[in-house]
């Protein structure tokens, strides 16, 4: 269950196909190239490696709370502007 009309749920189904589909062709591409580098040492690819898998979750918990906060503010704003309605049309 969720908050959303029928039409805003249908849409925000349809934007997280789209978010999904260009993920999957990023690591279709490669994600960070890492066919790219030609490595030969396990070591160094081990390490590189690390470093990607960090940087990704890095990413990703950053691109999320930015979300977190921008859906926030869309909320309290929405809030705001049925208050100052609900003020205006009392006498």
């Amino acid at each position: 269950m969720n908050d959303l009309l029928p039409g805003q749920a249908q849409a925000a189904w349809y934007q997280m196909r789209l978010w999904i589909e260009d993920e999957y062709q990023d690591h279709q591409r490669g994600g960070f190239h890492w066919e790219h580098t030609k490595m030969r040492d396990p070591g160094r690819a081990e390490r590189l490696y690390l470093a990607m898998a960090v940087t990704m979750q890095i990413a990703v918990m950053v691109g999320g709370s930015l979300e977190v906060r921008t859906q926030q503010e869309q909320r309290r704003k929405k809030t705001q502007g049925a208050a100052q309605r609900r003020r205006r049309g009392r006498g």
